[in-house]
């Protein structure tokens, strides 16, 4: 199988006559796109962009490519764009952003779109022929417990807990709709010990934060696991209160001190056959 190796930081990577290429970009003054000719046709394309609007301009490629009369090749995009913006809320944001990209690629007609860890079953409903591949996990690392920061988290870190052979506890938060921001935590009766949180997504942190004060509180300890590691606001805050932290390589970015979990090229090896 072939590894990303010095391609792992790049946002968009294309399969081409069995080697994995970096699609390169450029850009106009006024910031358009500018992106160049693909050394071969891609069989398939990952795409890992840390802002819409590098997702955008990816679309506009994969619309180069059609123009030129070659097929549309499979997506494995690992963390769906706007994922958390799932639904239309009675107050607070206006926007159903995850319709919104559903759109754009079901205009795009690929032949499948493998997604890693959705947040909700939303995303892979709206997506035309998406392929969900689960959250796991695997560390020598050994623990008492998994826990669920919320209810959101707690389908995917059941499953976690099942495949450790641990038990599952409970976490929750309160969150104001309109500004977004954490009102409180609280956590069922936990027994000192070594614990893993799982979620799903890691944008700031505070949820996590939060949380760690709480199992401080208990007398227990815990790492930290997340399929999209984003760290908007760095690792540090994090690491200072988790012994570990893990994510997988579903997005790019400057992680220091994160254990990277390699998922993706087994996502392109999954596509028509071996790489």
């Amino acid at each position: 199988m072939l590894d990303l190796g010095t391609l792992s930081n790049a946002e968009v990577i294309y399969r081409a006559n069995g080697s994995l290429h970096e699609q390169a970009w450029r850009a106009y003054p006024d910031g358009a796109p500018l992106a160049e000719a693909p050394v071969a046709l891609p069989e398939a394309i990952l795409l890992r962009p840390r802002t819409l609007e590098r997702f955008v301009a990816a679309l506009y490629w994969v619309d180069a490519l059609a123009e030129r009369g070659h097929p549309i090749p499979p997506l494995v995009l690992p963390m769906i764009p706007g994922s958390r913006q799932d639904r239309i809320n009675p107050s607070g944001d206006y926007l159903f952003t995850l319709k919104s990209v559903a759109k754009a690629l079901n205009a795009r007609r690929f032949p499948s779109v493998t997604v890693l860890d959705p947040h909700s079953d939303v995303g892979p409903a709206l997506i035309d022929r998406c392929q969900v591949v689960a959250a796991s996990f695997a560390s020598d690392r050994k623990y008492d417990g998994v826990i669920a920061p919320d209810g959101g988290a707690e389908k995917r870190a059941y499953r976690i807990a099942s495949s450790l052979g641990v038990p599952l506890y409970h976490a929750w938060k309160s969150r104001d709709v309109k500004t977004g921001a954490l009102a409180g935590f609280g956590i069922e009766p936990l027994p000192a010990g070594n614990y893993l949180v799982v979620d799903d997504i890691c944008d700031g942190g505070g949820t996590f934060i939060g949380l760690a004060d709480l199992i401080d509180a208990r007398g227990a300890r815990a790492d930290l696991y997340v399929t999209h590691g984003l760290f908007t606001k760095g690792t540090k805050p994090l690491l200072d209160r988790f012994a570990c932290v893990f994510c997988t390589d579903s997005v790019i970015g400057d992680r220091p001190g994160v254990t990277i979990l390699p998922r993706c090229s087994a996502m392109l090896q999954s596509i028509r056959g071996t790489l």
